[in-house]
C-alpha cells in the first residue's frame, strides 16, 4: 500500500517483486491517481507531496508498468475514504458561494454517483490486484 510512488524506478521494484513472489503470486498495489476529481478539484491537494512522491500514475500508465512485466490485472478500481476527500476539500473555497455551491450540490451529487465515477477511474487512489504470470 502505498509504496510504488515514493521509490527510485517502480520498474526495477516491479521486477524485484516478481522475483521475491512464488509462481502466480499476487499483489496488491495502491497509489495516488493524479487523475481523480478531487486532484482536479482541490487547490492543493494533499497527495501530491512533491517531497515524498517521485510518481504519480494513471490507470494506462500502472498497466503499461505492469503488463510489460508479464503481470495480469486481476482487479482495478479507484476510491477515496470521506474524511481525505473532505480534508482536501477544506481548504479550497476562497468564497462563501462557491462553499454553498460544492456543499449544497456537489457533495450530494458526490455521494449518489461516487462508486459509479470510482469505477470510472475518478477517485483520489487506485487500487489493483495483480498475478504474475511467469
Amino acid at each position: 500500500y502505498d509504496v510504488l510512488e515514493h521509490v527510485d524506478s517502480p520498474h526495477e521494484t516491479i521486477i524485484l517483486l516478481k522475483k521475491l513472489l512464488k509462481k502466480k503470486g499476487i499483489i496488491l498495489i495502491q497509489t495516488p491517481n493524479y487523475l481523480s476529481i478531487m486532484a482536479k478539484i482541490v487547490k492543493n491537494w494533499s497527495w501530491w507531496m512533491v517531497e515524498d512522491h517521485r510518481f504519480f500514475f494513471s490507470r494506462k500508465a500502472l498497466s503499461l508498468l505492469f503488463n510489460r512485466k508479464n503481470w495480469k490485472q486481476l482487479f482495478y478500481n479507484t476510491y477515496e475514504e470521506w474524511p481525505d476527500f473532505k480534508k482536501n476539500l477544506d481548504g479550497t473555497f476562497s468564497h462563501k458561494i462557491s462553499k454553498a455551491f460544492y456543499l449544497g450540490i456537489f457533495i450530494p451529487f458526490y455521494f449518489v454517483f461516487r462508486k459509479m465515477l470510482w469505477k470510472r477511474g475518478n477517485g483520489g487512489l487506485h487500487l489493483a490486484l495483480w498475478r504474475v504470470l511467469s
